[in-house]
């Protein structure tokens, strides 16, 4: 992709992408409108940088100004755009195009309600924060487009959770009244429903006629007066209803850049109730404790599969290259050894899930879990490499860090970089390259290390490395560096 260095442009150009041959690497069109803004804009302020003008666009879109969403939005463009690469091997299991997920990308960056929700300009830069939630975002939907689908109408309703069927009935705008309501029938359902299965099937039967009289009957004593009593016959479609509104908000629809940026933003509550925030802790409590569970088990592993789920999931080093190191003569044999060595963390991870959190192998619960393993298994097999990295530029001295923080932290334009640094384009360029290969050079010199220096037939490290750094120099986190490098004065 080729880097937008001009202001105007950075603010009015979207990415030409191909439908047919799955590409994003077009180049970059003009939105007219947006460039005659924009222009408008930064002959208002010539001196004004494009920290500055994101912060205020960003701040305009926030109030629901609609020409503001639509230059955030191309903006944001590089950024979905990095974060896709990031993730493009996930893909593959997701049986999802580049394309697809670049629209993903791009109906998040539309809304910025959503998207910087959380936003403090005082601690992060606009794109500095956008990476984080976008990426954040993208694995949560891969996540519920498949997860859904998996599930009995039984099964799902057994796995809902109240937040989840509260954050579905919100976008159809029910009332709070109604919400309270439906989350009390859902509640009701989970308790007097007593699971059971017809003989030679797996999947759960719905409640019978006595299961929906028992439902009906705890609902109607305990629900509002101001509503009234259910029959089994209103029980049971409620719960259709329920099963039929969250399979559809887990579905993936693909907008055009267009309908993106016209359709309407839906805001968030202002004032969750207890019971929501109640369940957020909880997650939020249950997701460090399955990484700290899943860190204790991977430090338990040899140190030859560590650094095989390391190279596979961490720098995504093609298999058949990792023959040699782990000694087999074929790449699906390596393959089934990954497949079992994942098989067996499962385990130990469910052994542990039953024991603490109650959880049967068999129970929606743990499925939803299991998928958490693969993402899981990425960011932590990228951990060590991260670190180096963070090592490596922490040692830079103060100039070298500051081009860094200014190409790619702060997005200037090597034009501005060249004013306020008094060193030529070309002289930027070149100690930038410099800086790239010493990061190339100190990963390969550590995969050399972790294999023994048998890294003869690894056709596809080179390549894997100088993506691996390329996407780590977009995302890296140079506003929380502020120790290192005043903040440039530009």
């Amino acid at each position: 992709m080729q880097k937008r260095t001009d202001l105007v442009a950075k603010f009015s150009t979207f990415l030409e992408v191909d439908d047919a041959k799955d590409s994003l690497d077009l180049g970059w069109y003009y939105v007219p409108k947006l460039k005659h803004n924009m222009r408008q804009r930064r002959e208002s302020d010539r001196t004004a940088k494009e920290e500055y003008w994101a912060k205020v666009i960003l701040r305009e879109a926030l109030a629901s100004a609609p020409l503001a969403k639509e230059h955030l939005a191309a903006y944001l463009e590089e950024t979905a755009y990095w974060t896709v690469m990031k993730m493009r091997y996930k893909l593959e299991g997701y049986q999802l195009r580049k394309v697809d997920f670049f629209c993903m990308a791009r109906e998040a960056t539309s809304q910025p309600l959503q998207l910087f929700g959380r936003y403090d300009d005082a601690k992060s830069g606009v794109k500095t924060f956008a990476e984080k939630t976008l990426e954040d975002y993208l694995s949560e939907q891969l996540f519920k487009g498949r997860e859904r689908d998996k599930y009995s109408p039984t099964g799902l309703l057994r796995s809902l959770s109240y937040l989840e069927l509260e954050k579905t009935l919100k976008k159809r705008r029910f009332s709070p009244e109604n919400i309270q309501a439906y989350r009390l029938l859902l509640k009701c359902f989970k308790e007097k429903y007593v699971p059971t299965k017809k003989s030679g099937s797996r999947a759960l039967q719905p409640p019978d006629s006595c299961q929906l009289q028992a439902i009906a009957l705890y609902y109607n004593q305990w629900r509002s007066p101001d509503f009234p009593d259910l029959t089994p016959e209103q029980v049971q479609e409620c719960l259709n209803n329920f099963v039929s509104w969250v399979r559809g908000d887990a579905k993936v629809y693909f907008l055009s850049l267009e309908e993106l940026l016209t359709k309407g933003e839906e805001k968030p509550s202002d004032s969750p109730d207890f019971s929501q925030v109640s369940e957020d802790e909880q997650e939020r409590g249950q997701e460090q404790e399955l990484n700290q569970i899943l860190s204790q088990l991977f430090e338990e592993l040899t140190p030859q599969i560590k650094t095989l789920l390391e190279l596979v999931y961490g720098l995504n080093i093609n298999q058949g290259d990792l023959c040699n190191f782990m000694g087999f003569e074929q790449q699906p044999k390596l393959s089934r050894f990954l497949t079992k060595t994942k098989r067996n963390l499962l385990t130990k991870f469910a052994e542990y899930a039953k024991k603490n959190w109650e959880i049967n192998l068999s129970s929606p619960e743990l499925n939803k879990l299991v998928k958490l393993i693969n993402i899981w298994l990425e960011k932590h097999g990228s951990l060590r490499f991260h670190d180096l990295l963070n090592a490596k530029l922490g040692a830079l001295d103060a100039d070298d860090f500051r081009l860094l923080k200014l190409i790619y932290g702060c997005q200037l334009s090597l034009a501005d970089v060249s004013e306020n640094s008094q060193l030529s384009q070309d002289e930027i360029k070149a100690r930038i390259k410099q800086i790239e290969v010493t990061l190339q050079d100190t990963l390969k010199s550590e995969v050399e290390t972790l294999c023994s220096g048998g890294t003869e037939e690894m056709r596809s490290l080179d390549k894997r490395v100088v993506d691996f750094v390329e996407v780590y120099l977009q995302q890296a986190p140079y506003a929380v560096w502020e120790s290192k490098l005043k903040k440039p004065d530009l």
